[in-house]
């Protein structure tokens, strides 16, 4: 099975700052939406990072899964994350490093659960 993944960051006078997550089966019809909220977002790179953690527990066991999103800093870290497999140093904890747990977190399920990236 082949699954397609969007996340999103939602954000709504109303109702506040929630992440999505619309899953998508090979012919691109809509599977399922998972939507979740945390008190303080603080960011939006915060709610992004969550939802692709959060695809990486939920797909796990798919054949192939796409993950899109529309934060390049998401993109990029990740990428640097597999390519590098190091991306925690000092000046990154106290200076640049956003949602550095979550990224922990990441790192831990690609090497636990032996992910394959391509």
């Amino acid at each position: 099975m082949e699954e397609k993944c969007n996340n999103n960051l939602i954000v709504n006078s109303g109702i506040g700052k929630y992440s999505r997550i619309s899953r998508f089966d090979e012919n691109h019809n809509l599977i399922d939406e998972l939507y979740a909220t945390i008190e303080n977002w603080i960011t939006s790179i915060k709610a992004e990072t969550f939802a692709f953690l959060l695809e990486l527990f939920i797909g796990h066991d798919i054949e192939k899964v796409y993950i899109y999103t529309d934060s390049e800093l998401v993109y990029n870290r990740f990428n640097d994350l597999v390519k590098k497999n190091d991306f925690v140093n000092a000046r990154k904890i106290f200076k640049e490093q956003n949602n550095l747990y979550y990224w922990a977190l990441i790192k831990l399920k690609l090497k636990h659960m032996r992910i394959p990236i391509s």
